[in-house]
């Protein structure tokens, strides 16, 4: 858990006061006993693989059950929580309908608060312990805080129908959106940050004289024939791929995308609700847990 969070065997021995090659030597002797690698070591520091990356949720949920039972010890009755979730409103909106039902279904125990609040003020609100996790698109913050990717969101460009790449049906490489002008949205949105990084990549810009606060809003503006726009896949509906007035392309690999993360205090025990999300999102339909199906990166 600890090399996991600090990201390589120097940081993690300093957080829990021993010495590195003990760190070292632990996890070594570990991934003997297991017959597999966990962690891949390199001058950068220190990566977990796959199944890393698996056996760290696993303790999570033992550090769940311990908790359970101090609660026990100390006479307080651990089957009823709240739980206050932050949720970035590009995501929101998409993700808790299918969200909020399989919680209650894997966790009925665990009341959720929802707190619909732009990136910034929701990693704002974890240091000052106003929520306990935030479902995050991004991981500009500091090492308060820990993440815990959860699912990969692909980015599908929506088109007016009289653009010039709205001829073609198939995916497009993202280097074809070179010159293209794209609708934004406004400042404090990860959305408008990770469309800007793409536009730096391939040589696109900003259309500057539209600044809109929702994905709904950029949704119409391309219909009306403004312009195009880059939206989360989890926001394109089977009715919109089916739209008569506006054009919705996949893009070829590798696709521009965001990593959703589960973030919580480094400190704090409610990095056991992380499981419980992660079997939550691996339950709801196909559709959401692997986004666009349909407009899946070739």
């Amino acid at each position: 858990m600890a090399l996991s969070q600090q990201g390589s065997f120097r940081s993690a021995a300093n957080a829990l006061g021993v010495a590195q090659p003990s760190i070292s030597t632990q996890i070594r002797r570990f991934e003997d006993e297991l017959g597999a690698k966990l962690v891949v070591r390199s001058t950068q520091g220190a990566q977990l693989t796959e199944l890393g990356q698996k056996v760290v949720i696993e303790a999570l949920e033992i550090f769940s059950i311990v908790d359970r039972i101090k609660s026990l010890a100390n006479g307080k009755d651990p089957s009823h929580r709240e739980i206050r979730l932050g949720v970035f409103p590009t995501l929101s909106p998409y993700l808790l309908p299918y969200l909020l039902p399989q919680l209650r279904k894997v966790a009925p125990d665990i009341h959720v608060l929802v707190y619909d609040q732009k990136s910034p003020v929701l990693v704002k609100e974890l240091q000052e312990e106003t929520i306990d996790v935030a479902i995050l698109a991004d991981d500009n913050f500091d090492d308060s805080l820990a993440q815990f990717p959860v699912l990969d969101e692909y980015f599908v460009l929506a088109l007016p129908t009289d653009h010039r790449l709205a001829r073609s049906y198939g995916p497009i490489d993202a280097r074809e959106l070179k010159g293209s002008e794209l609708l934004l949205l406004g400042d404090g949105h990860c959305l408008r940050e990770q469309t800007l990084v793409l536009c730096s990549e391939v040589g696109a810009s900003e259309r500057k004289d539209y600044h809109v606060n929702s994905v709904e809003t950029l949704r119409q503006m391309v219909r009306s024939g403004v312009g195009p726009a880059l939206l989360p896949a989890l926001a394109v509906s089977g009715a919109d791929e089916a739209s008569q007035d506006m054009r919705f392309r996949r893009f070829a690999a590798p696709a521009p995308k965001r990593v959703l993360r589960v973030v919580v205090r480094r400190d704090d025990r409610q990095a056991d609700f992380v499981p419980l999300l992660r079997k939550a999102l691996g339950t709801m339909p196909q559709r959401v847990r692997n986004p666009g199906l349909r407009i899946h990166p070739a």
